[in-house]
């Protein structure tokens, strides 16, 4: 929980429990979280320490001036002497005070040089930023995790606000919570000032923080409540905005360019509107403080001005609680805006809080990745008992175990769907092109999204070799703000190898895209004489000596062990991550605030998508998935964007993609690689006759079966579920023969 455990209860209930939360309880366990981090608990423990230099280096001042109109400068008193510093007691009176004095002076100057060093040294260390990065890896991190549900509840603007100002907000309220430190240590050392120089005003220096105290408590909520209005009105602007953007192409296909001008205009103004209240209640609660300094010196004045004049109180004395008057009236200013600052940023907590709690798909994930771990050696133990396939089919035992649903049902949370899969059981063998087939609204798309383990049933399982990567491709294209290299290649960063994706893409017709790869392959080697290196995807070495080991249960039992080793297996590492995730608590588990980030490629030409036709970059997206090269590939209407001739060189690259396990990978290493299995909804019987099993959704039983290509029907329809499509159009057409 974020940012403790202490409000577990209120933060389970979502944003009406978080609204229940003292908000300054709330701020101190953000604060406990922070210097319970390591990095910048210690970073902050030093800042304290090292800020209070400062405080010294002022009470340092005070004292030498009270020393130099007392001592120094009081050539009327003889005993004065006697306590000048750092002269030899020969030394003429006028030349002793001068070189007293030049003492003082010094001493002025040199300790600036260490204050000077240590602000270089905060600016280094750079708390406010570091905490701030520590907030925005660590929300990015949680909202990457977040559950469908949770995902759904965001809007993206929202998001993007929390990371670049909400995090701000917070960070900046910690960094006040230390100068307030910093502060409140001054205040004690002049206080103590006081309590050895002048007693007599004390009760008038007590009243400041009295004052200060009421009126803060008095005007609390008066800058949040003034907040309350504008904070919605910007979320409102930001999401136009945001809106706008996105879809301006609507805006200017529809003619609708002025309306939305004027309602930007419109928002704005409402927001300026809303903004003015709080600037007067802001400008109000700063000159409270601003005036207590001219109230207090000038009545100190008045009262010790007799003092000063029969000797009962020095001048120097008197001077330097003028001094102590401005300073702790100053402190006290900078306490009550910073409180005011933090107070108003607690809405960002608020905001902050209610994101970082929301579900997220980790425990999920965990479940997921160790009932695989357990299914996959029980299924690893029973085929070692079965025979070796034979050496041609290029099989391990491993490659036998098949990809099964295990009493699947599912069903959305909100009820709007209703039992979309009720107690499925299903099983296709490695190596297999499966389509899906059913009517429109059966629940095809959270099928495949099942099978891709992109949601998860509400009981059952779907079992698949811990060892097997799977990858779920869309209906339609996602393109990130990247360059066409870096889109091509995101299952695969690492790679180096242009070849594989440049024969892809010809394999896909892609001309567009292989001058766009080719240009900007060019300048990336121009600016950092990167070169293109071959990466194998092969099973090399120990799969050599693992498939030579098939002789025995033994052996083989190590060969599979090698082969699950030897395989790319992404999955995995994400799942084990997520176990990971899980052991520690959200913030400590992100990355250190003391990274840099160094030769960070900064892409702002984004215009190639522009110039990319839809089907070019539908298949863009095709081409990354095959780059990638997954076990298990799930794909949702593959053919929907395409004509006749694209739908039939796509059904051929999928079909080469499987038959050579990895698409444009040399032919001699195809034993040496894994069968790729694929599931894809199709759009026409002839489509769906290419597979090699096919699996209808029945809607009315909510029941998933295998059917053979024969009973396919042109609506993809099932016998059951056409007789009762056509019962409710003869309903809806007898009223209306009736009625002619």
């Amino acid at each position: 929980m974020f940012p403790s455990n202490k409000y577990t209860k209120e933060l389970q209930r979502g944003s009406a429990g978080i609204e229940e939360i003292n908000q300054w309880g709330l701020f101190f366990e953000y604060l406990m979280l922070n210097f319970g981090h390591e990095g910048l608990g210690r970073s902050s423990v030093i800042t304290m320490m090292f800020d209070q230099m400062k405080n010294m280096y002022l009470f340092f001042l005070l004292k030498a001036r009270t020393y130099l109109v007392n001592v120094v400068f009081d050539t009327d008193n003889p005993a004065t002497r006697a306590e000048l510093i750092g002269v030899p007691p020969t030394e003429p009176d006028l030349d002793a005070r001068t070189t007293a004095a030049c003492w003082v002076g010094l001493t002025y100057i040199l300790p600036m040089l260490f204050l000077h060093i240590w602000d270089i040294s905060k600016v280094k260390m750079d708390l406010e930023g570091r905490s701030r990065v520590f907030l925005q890896t660590s929300i990015f991190r949680k909202y990457l995790n977040y559950s469908e549900q949770s995902r759904s509840k965001v809007r993206v603007s929202h998001m993007q606000v929390a990371i670049m100002n909400n995090t701000a907000d917070l960070a900046k309220a910690y960094v006040n919570v230390l100068e307030m430190m910093q502060m409140l240590g001054k205040i004690v050392l002049l206080v103590f000032f006081m309590l050895t120089q002048d007693p007599q005003a004390l009760p008038i220096l007590a009243l400041i923080p009295a004052l200060m105290v009421v009126f803060g408590w008095a005007r609390s909520d008066r800058l949040s409540k003034a907040s309350e209005y504008a904070g919605p009105l910007k979320k409102v602007l930001i999401d136009l905005t945001c809106e706008t953007c996105a879809k301006y192409r609507l805006i200017a296909d529809y003619s609708q360019r002025a309306q939305m001008n004027e309602l930007f205009s419109q928002r704005a103004s409402e927001l300026r509107r809303s903004l003015i209240p709080e600037k007067e209640v802001e400008l109000n609660n700063n000159y409270f403080p601003m005036w207590l300094s001219p109230l207090f010196t000038g009545g100190y004045i008045a009262f010790a001005a007799r003092m000063v004049l029969t000797g009962e109180l020095s001048l120097g004395v008197f001077l330097a609680t003028l001094s102590v008057f401005n300073e702790v009236c100053g402190d006290f200013s900078g306490l009550y805006r910073h409180i005011m600052d933090i107070n108003t940023k607690l809405d960002s907590l608020k905001t902050l809080t209610k994101y970082f709690n929301m579900e997220t798909e980790v425990l999920v994930l965990k479940d997921l990745c160790e009932h695989r771990r357990k299914w996959t050696q029980d299924a690893v133990a029973k085929v070692i008992q079965q025979l070796p396939p034979p050496d041609a089919s290029g099989l391990l035992r491993s490659d036998l175990i098949p990809i099964s649903l295990n009493h699947v049902t599912f069903g959305y949370s909100d009820g709007s769907g209703g039992s979309v899969l009720q107690d499925v059981c299903l099983s296709v063998p490695q190596g297999k092109m499966v389509a899906v087939v059913g009517t429109p609204g059966s629940g095809k798309a959270s099928f495949m999204r099942l099978l891709a383990q992109t949601i998860f049933p509400v009981s059952g399982h779907i079992e698949i070799a811990q060892h097997l990567r799977v990858l779920f491709v869309a209906q339609l294209p996602v393109l990130f703000d990247q360059s066409p290299w870096k889109n091509i290649a995101f299952g695969r960063p690492d790679l180096k190898d242009v070849e594989i994706a440049h024969s892809i893409l010809k394999e896909l017709h892609m001309p567009q895209t292989l001058e766009l790869l080719k240009t900007d392959v060019d300048a990336k080697r121009a600016r950092s004489n990167w070169r293109g290196e071959a990466t194998g995807e092969e099973r090399g070495g120990p799969l050599a000596d693992a498939n030579a080991a098939k002789g025995g249960e033994n052996g083989d039992y190590i060969a599979l062990q090698s082969a699950d080793t030897a395989r790319d297996d992404s999955r995995i590492a994400v799942d084990d991550d997520m176990e990971a995730d899980e052991k520690t608590t959200l913030l400590a588990s992100c990355c250190s605030a003391d990274t840099e980030l160094e030769g960070v490629e900064i892409y702002d030409d984004f215009s190639w998508q522009e110039r990319l036709s839809f089907t070019e970059q539908v298949k863009l997206c095709l081409a990354r998935a095959l780059l990638m090269n997954p076990e298990v590939l799930v794909l949702h209407r593959p053919f929907h964007n395409y004509d006749a001739p694209a739908q039939k060189l796509v059904a051929r690259v999928l079909r080469d993609h499987m038959a050579n396990r990895g698409l444009c990978l040399p032919a001699e290493t195809w034993a040496e690689r894994r069968p790729r299995t694929l599931f894809f909804t199709p759009e026409s019987v002839v489509q769906a006759q290419l597979a090699d099993v096919i699996w209808q959704i029945d809607p009315v039983s909510a029941s998933v079966y295998e059917i053979s290509p024969q009973e396919l029907r042109p609506d993809f329809c099932t016998s059951e579920n056409a007789q009762m499509v056509a019962k409710l159009r003869e309903q809806w057409q007898s009223p209306h023969a009736k009625g002619g």
